[in-house]
Order: structure tokens, then C-alpha cells, then sequence
């Protein structure tokens, strides 16, 4: 949902063009930070926007850096409009920004000081959505870094990290759409037999997206979720010809060397398999009763002996 921003400060949003709604956002994430009791209010029944007001005004410190600092740190709005609104990335985004922290990250970056990458403890239960994921990579930005440069570096790196995650989305396309939910089935099932102390019932996929999130773990490099992805496309191909075979019994019979010729010329000539035609020739003299009465007809005349 869009909250609004206090009247406090929207003279200053009027006039740099940002969204109100991307202010409100992290304004309120920021006071959430500070203050837990804010993360339960109900937008139906609650004031969101006089709420937020009083408390910057109540509170100087993170009330003064919502109405000055917060302001003129934010980057510009083209830099954020590849971020995604989805659980997803939600996910993944809080993810990357903890990783950044652990000491391998720290180094692959070099910065003149340490930075301690900032994440709010608390999200209120009304921000949703995109509103949610920008106002997520905006507290970070803005609570991080002093420099703007450096900010929008980090957020330019964020971008080609989730570009080149999103990349490996094209090896599980295959389990989306139709028999969506077995497919997932089939994922899980493989997963549990090869990794059973990795996997309980509570993270069980519910949705293609919850599959996507599973695999963005870093655990899993391309290398490895292309393989498993061939592997468990395998065994629900199996699973479907497993499925077809109970209406289906294996026939042995012997035919003569002609006749055998004659079916493979025609397999060959419709592009079918030996099987496709025996089953079509069946079917059709099942429904049409042509050729094997006018058979029987001929050997009656030719094994009836003549009368005197």
C-alpha cells in the first residue's frame, strides 16, 4: 500500500520529484527501527500518516534525519526502478546486504573505511510489496553511506547481482505452468533423497516462486542447479511414461519377414513408430470391420470344397 507522507516535510519531496510513497516507506522504516510499537498499526484503523508525523516530531534525532539527511542521501529514482516487488527478492535482498557484512565481503570491496551495511530490526507489517523492497535498499543506502557516489556503486552492484542471478531462472521454466504443483512434487522428493538433513516439511514449495527462492542460495552455483534440474526433469519424464504404461501391456508375437518389411515401410513413410501403426490399423478395423471379414470371406471360399 502507498502511505503518506506528514505535511512536516512534503514541501521538500514536491521539490526534488521524488515519490511521497517512496518517502513515507522508509521514514516509516526508520521510525519501526526505533521504535517496535510501530510495526503492528493497522492501516484501517490507524492514522498512518498523523502517526508518523507526531513521531518525528517527538523524537529529534531520527526526526531530524528524516526531515534533513534522509532527504538529500536518497539516490536518484531511475537508479531503483529495477527492483522487484515480490517475496523474492524481499529475500534475497535482505540476504546479500547481511552477506556484505561477513569479512570475504568486506575485502572484495575496497573502501578508504570500514562500512557496516545497515539493515532495519524491524519491517512493519504494512509495507508490502515494492513499497517494502525500495524502502529496504533505500535504509541501506542512506544509513550505510554518507556518499552519494558510493551509494549508488553499491546499489549499481546490487543490480548486476540479482541481473546475474535471475540468469539461471531460464534451467527451471520447465516445472512452472502446467503440473506446476507435481512438478515441485518431483523437486522435492529429489532433494530430500540427496540432501535428507538439509530439507524439513515447513520449507516445502508451495509456488514456483519458493522454488526460485530455494536455489538462490549460494550454496547452489549454475553448475549445480543445471544438473539438478536434468536430474529431477529425468525422473519426472519417467514418471509420466510410468503413468501412461499402466494402460499399456507388452505384447511378444512373431511375424513374418514380408510382413514386417510392409509395417516398417509404413512407419517410415508417416513418420510414426511400429507400435503408432499397429495401434492405428487396430483401432480402424475395430471401428470400420472391413478387412478381416472380407479375409475370413476369402478363405471360406477358398477351403469350401466345390459341390457335385
Amino acid at each position: 500500500m502507498a502511505v503518506q507522507i506528514p505535511d512536516s516535510f512534503s514541501s521538500r519531496i514536491s521539490s526534488n520529484g521524488e515519490n511521497p510513497s517512496r518517502i513515507a516507506s522508509v521514514a516509516w522504516l526508520i521510525a519501526a527501527h526505533e521504535d517496535s510499537s510501530l510495526i503492528e498499526f493497522n492501516p484501517n484503523s490507524h492514522d498512518l500518516k498523523r502517526t508518523l508525523k507526531e513521531y518525528v516530531n517527538k523524537n529529534s534525532g531520527s526526526g531530524n534525519f528524516i526531515n534533513g539527511d534522509m532527504l538529500k542521501r536518497l539516490i536518484p529514482q531511475d537508479r531503483i526502478n529495477w527492483i522487484q516487488g515480490n517475496k523474492r527478492f524481499f529475500h534475497w535482498i535482505t540476504n546479500y546486504i547481511t552477506e556484505l557484512n561477513t569479512p570475504q565481503n568486506r575485502k572484495s570491496i575496497k573502501d578508504p573505511y570500514p562500512i557496516q551495511h545497515k539493515l532495519p530490526d524491524n519491517v512493519p507489517y504494512y509495507l508490502i510489496d515494492l513499497d517494502r523492497n525500495i524502502a529496504i535498499a533505500d535504509y541501506w543506502l542512506i544509513n550505510s553511506f554518507k556518499e552519494m557516489s558510493t551509494a549508488a556503486r553499491y546499489c549499481r552492484e546490487m543490480e548486476f547481482a540479482w541481473k546475474d542471478l535471475t540468469k539461471s531462472d531460464e534451467l527451471f521454466l520447465w516445472a512452472d505452468g502446467a503440473d506446476g504443483e507435481r512438478k515441485r512434487e518431483c523437486f522435492w522428493n529429489f532433494l530430500k533423497n540427496k540432501k535428507p538433513n538439509q530439507i524439513n516439511e515447513d520449507h516445502k514449495f508451495t509456488s514456483h516462486e519458493d522454488l526460485l527462492i530455494f536455489f538462490d542460495n549460494p550454496y547452489f552455483s549454475r553448475d549445480t542447479k543445471e544438473l539438478y534440474s536434468q536430474n529431477v526433469r529425468r525422473n519426472w519424464n519417467q514418471r509420466l511414461r510410468r503413468e501412461k504404461a499402466t494402460d499399456e501391456k507388452q505384447c511378444n508375437f512373431v511375424l513374418p519377414l514380408k510382413t514386417l518389411s510392409k509395417l516398417d515401410q509404413l512407419a517410415k513413410k508417416n513418420n510414426l513408430t511400429r507400435t503408432e501403426i499397429i495401434e492405428i490399423l487396430i483401432d480402424s478395423e475395430a471401428v470400420h470391420q472391413n478387412y478381416i471379414s472380407e479375409r475370413l470371406r476369402r478363405k471360406i471360399q477358398i477351403t469350401t470344397p466345390l459341390s457335385d
